[in-house]
């Protein structure tokens, strides 16, 4: 492994590392039919996404919630788009920032946006967290990550 792809793994080492314990059960959690509203007032929701032997992978994220869509940012090369890519299902609920779920996960489908659709998200993401995101976000454009947005819908 390059030194570049060392230093662009050690945050996903580290978040895993400090992950909440309770984060990885987030797909075994009852699921909801009452929408993203369960979304409402909180700053970090729950990604689960599978892997192709059906295990979920949960990650806390940022994202706000559009249209009864919620839209979110990733690396293009990160785990959770190559594992949505390959397996659209995917479960989201609220939790803290570092993955401990705070309520029922309701379940949704994943999908990339198109570089139109994404430039509608980052104007939306960008108004929910504002100037802490702007700065956490171009930490990773001035390394030169590419990275997408995806888009999670009820099924």
């Amino acid at each position: 492994m390059g030194l570049a792809n060392a230093i662009a793994a050690a945050p996903n080492r580290l978040y895993k590392a400090i992950r909440h314990p309770a984060a990885k059960d987030a797909a075994e959690l009852a699921t909801s039919d009452q929408g993203f509203e369960v979304l409402d007032g909180h700053k970090y929701a729950l990604l689960t996404t599978f892997k192709r032997d059906g295990d979920g992978v949960p990650t806390p994220v940022w994202f706000v919630v559009v249209d009864d869509k919620v839209l979110l940012h990733s690396e293009a090369t990160g785990y959770k788009v190559k594992r949505a890519r390959n397996d659209p299902r995917a479960l989201i609920g609220p939790c803290t920032g570092r993955g401990k779920p705070l309520g029922p996960m309701i379940e949704g489908k994943a999908r990339i946006l198109s570089e139109q659709e994404g430039e509608e998200a980052e104007r939306a993401l960008g108004s929910k967290y504002g100037l802490g995101r702007r700065l956490y976000e171009g930490s990773g454009d001035a390394m030169g990550v590419d990275s997408v947005y995806l888009e999670v819908s009820a099924e």
